[in-house]
């Protein structure tokens, strides 16, 4: 009797056991479902933050091909303004400094084709010995200066063999001037042309041929 009251012992504790176990493993198997859930949600999530992230880039990259484009007009609308005031003016006058001219071209491009070389200038005065080739810019910076003399002025020469006998001087022109920038621009040998009062007003130093 004894022994058969500690084999239904035994089983009762074994029951317990596996009930334990049993609840252990449905709590455990509500846990991974949780965690599983918490997963999908967490995925969710970040695709949705991934789209948001590709709908930010796609309006950053809208806005800033906007401003670009804005800012380029802005600048090129600008450069128009300077041309056209320089031309005007040198187109009534027809002088600079001691020089009188008999033709004055606006936009002049010149092209060497069999060697690919292309040159655009934006006023070119001429009379039958001197050419004044003029830069335009509406504020002129250091590197202008250094981009004008150093390639444009020889680039003018390249392609315009047929006026190897002619004396080519330079002119940069400004409706902004820097006064420090005028100075560097005089130093390197060009005509200055900036505007006061509706002129045109040159300053020079010892100008320069190219």
């Amino acid at each position: 009797m004894d022994e058969s009251k500690e084999i239904w012992a035994l089983v009762h504790e074994n029951v317990k056991q596996i009930k334990k176990l049993s609840d252990s493993q449905l709590k455990t198997d509500q846990q991974v479902k949780e965690t599983q859930q918490q997963m999908k949600e967490t995925q969710q999530q970040m695709k949705e933050t991934q789209q948001q992230m590709k709908e930010t880039d796609r309006y950053l990259r809208k806005k800033f091909s906007e401003l670009k484009k804005y800012v380029g007009n802005m600048g090129q609308n600008n450069g128009d303004v300077a041309e056209t005031f320089f031309y005007q003016s040198l187109s009534k006058s027809m002088k600079l400094d001691k020089f009188s001219f008999d033709t004055i071209v606006p936009n002049l491009i010149k092209v060497k084709r069999r060697k690919n070389i292309r040159g655009e200038f934006d006023i070119v005065l001429y009379n039958s010995e001197v050419i004044v080739v003029v830069e335009t810019k509406y504020k002129v910076h250091p590197n202008d200066i250094l981009l004008f003399k150093e390639k444009k002025l020889p680039l003018f020469r390249l392609l315009s063999p047929e006026l190897k006998n002619y004396s080519v001087y330079g002119a940069i022109a400004g409706m902004a001037f820097p006064h420090e920038v005028k100075i560097n621009a005089i130093e390197e040998g060009l005509f200055v042309l900036t505007q006061g009062g509706g002129n045109v007003l040159v300053d020079k130093g010892i100008v320069q041929t190219f």
